[in-house]
């Protein structure tokens, strides 16, 4: 199936798209709209997902106070996009 799949799209998990294909029977095109509303969903850092969820929360009436209780509650179970590494952070997380 992956030679369905566009390779010329830019920043596509092409082995996502891939899994997604073969395990679930998706179209391609479908597979990859997944895949990109998936990480653009999940694409913030911590402080950018921090600020947004607050805004959003504010805007429902909650106080400071509960809306820190949430987003502390709430933060453990998100992913965040990973700030770019240099090749000497990396090494140093590999080797230590």
């Amino acid at each position: 199936m992956q030679n369905q799949i566009d390779d010329e799209v830019p920043g596509i998990d092409r082995h996502l798209v891939s899994r997604l294909v073969d395990a679930y029977g998706m179209d391609p095109v479908l597979a990859e709209r997944v895949v990109e509303e998936t990480f653009l969903a999940y694409g913030d850092t911590v402080e950018e997902w921090v600020r947004s969820r607050h805004i959003r929360l504010q805007r429902q009436g909650l106080s400071n106070e509960t809306i820190y209780q949430l987003i502390s509650r709430e933060i453990s179970q998100r992913r965040f996009s990973a700030e770019p590494l240099s090749l000497r952070q990396i090494r140093r997380l590999i080797y230590g």
